[in-house]
């Protein structure tokens, strides 16, 4: 991030665990707050007008309305089991998931390291991606998981994106 504005839109991005199995949809409020921080960003030349562009075209297209986000406590034990083992971290936790047909994008807490999100194509780990995102960040992010995860859904890519950077929920 290159100035104080930047850091500001850490506060867009904050919100409480939800445990609803959809994807919260932002208030016009909200979407306008990161509109015109985005607007702002791109004034102050931090952004090029493209980057804006892209911004704009994924906070105004949310797919995860597409996307199970159903995560039942089984399937909650049996995928934090799974990842404590391979990952050799005791006290991993599935906290939350993104499906789309047999792509799923899994959100794990761990007692002593930062969060992820794990990416599986079946039973097959990809890969993992964590860290924090800005609000122009999303189109960067979901190019990195179409180049990461080949064979991911669009629309689970372009979800995964929005959620990160749009309405991150941890």
């Amino acid at each position: 991030m290159k100035s104080a504005l930047c850091c500001s839109i850490a506060v867009l991005l904050v919100a409480a665990v939800s445990a609803e199995t959809r994807e919260h949809t932002l208030s016009p409020s909200e979407k306008g707050r990161i509109e015109q921080t985005l607007r702002e960003i791109r004034d102050s030349k931090e952004i090029t007008h493209h980057q804006y562009q892209e911004s704009i075209a994924i906070l105004n297209d949310s797919q995860c309305e597409t996307i199970n986000r159903t995560f039942t406590d089984a399937e909650k034990s049996r995928w934090s089991r799974d990842i404590s083992k391979r990952k050799h971290s005791l006290g991993a936790e599935a906290v939350q998931s993104f499906r789309s047909a047999q792509w799923r994008v899994v959100y794990v807490t761990y007692p002593n390291a930062e969060p992820a999100y794990h990416f599986h194509d079946g039973s097959r780990s990809v890969t993992v991606w964590g860290g924090a995102a800005t609000i122009f960040d999303a189109p960067d992010i979901k190019r990195w998981v179409l180049e990461q995860a080949p064979g991911i859904p669009q629309r689970l890519a372009h979800c995964f994106a929005w959620h990160v950077t749009y309405d991150r929920d941890m």
